[in-house]
């Protein structure tokens, strides 16, 4: 019997690359390195469709294995059947090389973080290629072992330049004695290239060294990266208008209860009524930039949580029209206070007036293309909307 043996696709490095957001450059220059490492963008190159077909074909490498020479081949046709042909060979192999081997690292370690792993490979060794091309200070820190949880890797976690090819290798305490290898007491004198002085990885899964030692981190705390609001959008107003309710309010979880059902039977009844609302389980909105926002199951069995039953799920049938008619969009990078993750949040804004004259904000928050979150409030809406209205505006009535 023949057994062949073939490569299988990395898909923690897969995961990673497709979760970043394609940015013009104006934009990616205005992130934190941090923020910056959870995007995609070339300098000089502002169409936004050119820059989706090179993040498309650095997808393709990823999960297809194709080498640099196709990468090339096949981005230069694009780019010159599209008119443009700025695409110099150095330029290709920075864009290829940097985010695939960015893409392995980050993949790496999520794979080296797992629990069982960590727990008995909790010594991380820096490995440098060691070749004519390999950077001084990226050679002198090849062997250096520290354990996983040291703040060494919050700088020096590969790559740790453009078209760098360092790595990290787990290793147990079995595996330093037999190489002979012993932590080192202090950190490195030296940095990492200009840029690339932070973990990659934690920005793009978050501390799972502190996650795996603490149990978890709970709830963690958004903190904007981005300065933006929307005073710094010319002809944005102060406050936003308030419209007439397009749809018809649902019942609360307490209006079921008090109709004589169980807590489960009314939790299927808000279930029902949600996915009534959305038109299916599986129900893609597409809103005014034609992107997607998926606010089936994923989005409603979050929504329906108990803790989050205190009225507001009556609102629930506003949420098509808050993404599909919004009146402002925005995209703003934020981190986890807690675990350091870089997510880019998109947040979509619009006020609204009930049949008593009340005012509402109403606010849908999506992640690449998955809805998870919605919020609405009567009280202080004024100061609740201008807070929300940060980042970049995409959209805008």
């Amino acid at each position: 019997m023949t057994i062949l043996l073939e490569p299988l696709p990395f898909k923690e490095a897969i995961e990673s690359f497709r979760d970043k957001v394609v940015l013009p450059p104006e934009k990616f220059k205005e992130l934190t390195d941090e923020a910056k490492s959870r995007a995609f963008s070339i300098a000089g190159l502002t169409r936004q469709d050119l820059l989706a077909d090179a993040f498309a074909e650095v997808e393709r490498g990823l999960s297809e294995g194709i080498s640099f020479g196709e990468f090339k081949r096949n981005l230069g046709d694009l780019f010159e059947r599209k008119g443009w042909t700025g695409l110099a060979p150095w330029r290709a192999e920075n864009i290829f090389r940097t985010n695939i081997q960015t893409a392995y690292q980050v993949g790496r370690y999520r794979q080296m973080t797992d629990p069982y792993v960590l727990k008995r490979r909790p010594y991380w060794m820096y490995d440098a290629v060691n070749d004519g091309r390999t950077r001084p200070t990226h050679a002198a820190m090849d062997g250096k072992v520290y354990p996983a949880d040291s703040p060494v890797w919050d700088e020096w976690h590969p790559p740790n330049g453009y078209r760098c090819r360092c790595s990290l290798i787990s290793l147990g305490n079995s595996e330093l004695a037999e190489m002979g290898l012993k932590p080192e007491e202090s950190g490195p004198l030296y940095r990492p290239d200009p840029g690339w002085d932070f973990n990659p990885a934690k920005a793009a899964w978050g501390d799972r060294v502190a996650a795996a030692r603490l149990g978890g981190f709970g709830q963690d705390t958004w903190k904007p990266l981005l300065a933006k609001t929307w005073k710094d959008f010319e002809g944005r107003p102060k406050e936003i208008p308030y419209e007439s309710m397009p749809a018809r309010l649902g019942k609360t979880f307490k209006n079921y209860l008090g109709e004589g059902l169980s807590r489960d039977e009314a939790k299927e009844a808000l279930r029902s009524a949600y996915y009534e609302a959305l038109g299916g389980r599986a129900t893609t909105l597409r809103d005014p930039l034609n992107e997607p926002f998926e606010a089936g199951a994923r989005l409603g069995e979050y929504l329906l949580q108990d803790k989050r039953l205190d009225g507001r799920e009556a609102y629930l049938p506003l949420l098509p029209d808050v993404v599909q008619n919004p009146y402002e969009v925005w995209l703003s990078p934020e981190i986890g206070e807690k675990s350091g993750r870089v997510v880019f949040r998109k947040r979509y804004v619009k006020g609204y007036q009930d049949n008593k004259r009340r005012h509402m904000v109403v606010v849908a928050d999506s992640c690449g293309t998955f809805g998870e979150g919605w919020n609405m409030v009567y009280s202080d809406t004024a100061n609740y909307a201008r807070n929300q209205r940060r980042g970049w505006l995409l959209y805008g009535r």
